[in-house]
């Protein structure tokens, strides 16, 4: 995980796609999935002050954004742009 995180910063050309490629052959991917899952939502846990149902509401309330905005995105849109 902590490979990911330092390529994803890494200035060098072509580096984070390298880390990426050896993760997703790794044995270990699953691990590493979770553990960055984990590291994510800490971050986003602390942003709630530690509330959990705080946390999971915001989640799911930005799952349907991100299924609202898909759908807009295949859309067959009006000439006046509305969908």
């Amino acid at each position: 995980m902590f490979r990911l995180l330092a390529a994803f910063g890494s200035t060098s050309p072509g580096h984070y796609g390298r880390v990426i490629d050896d993760t997703l052959v790794s044995p270990h991917l699953r691990d590493i999935l979770s553990a960055l899952t984990g590291f994510a939502y800490g971050a986003v846990l602390s942003r709630f002050n530690g509330d959990h149902v705080a946390t999971v509401a915001y989640l799911c309330d930005e799952l349907l954004v991100q299924r609202d905005l898909a759908r807009l995105d295949t859309a067959d849109l009006e000439p006046g742009g509305t969908p």
